[in-house]
């Protein structure tokens, strides 16, 4: 591994920021469910928990090419299912403000949207990634042990 650093700069500088990548998305999910768990009695709204799902889709449809499975079949891609989720997300916090009635979870849900919308693109940007480190391995002969 050390000497595929070595002797590869493009894909140690891809390796690296994949793992700032990984990294970026590890600390916006702990935020997030850090500030889950603020103020009594608020729940997840459904929104928010579809959005969570199709987060773990994406990350899921990215390990299985990350490791050459083919991904799942279906009308729209976790990314796509994605993008949709967020705009539900978008309209449901569109009414809940026009509503003028107290919403006590209203603020957490304003920060988890802001949230979620990086985790999502986080994600994308991280697979983008693995896309291109796929484009990369394609041009390179791997190191087997034994060769030098």
């Amino acid at each position: 591994a050390a000497m595929e650093l070595v002797d590869d700069p493009d894909r140690q500088k891809l390796n690296l920021r994949m793992v700032d990548q990984v990294d970026q998305l590890f600390v916006l999910s702990r935020f997030l469910v850090r500030t889950a768990f603020l103020g009594e009695r608020i729940r997840v709204a459904p929104v928010e928990a579809d959005l969570l799902q199709t987060n773990t889709d994406m990350l899921e449809d990215t390990s299985h090419r990350q490791v050459g499975k083919r991904p799942r079949p279906g009308p729209a891609s976790p990314s796509d299912r994605a993008v949709a989720a967020l705009a539900t997300l978008d309209d449901s916090l569109t009414d809940r403000i026009a509503d003028r009635r107290f919403d006590g979870g209203l603020r957490i849900a304003l920060i988890h949207q802001v949230m979620l919308q990086d985790l999502v693109s986080g994600i994308r940007a991280f697979d983008e990634l693995v896309a291109e480190r796929e484009r990369l391995l394609a041009t390179r002969a791997l190191i087997r042990i034994g060769d030098g």
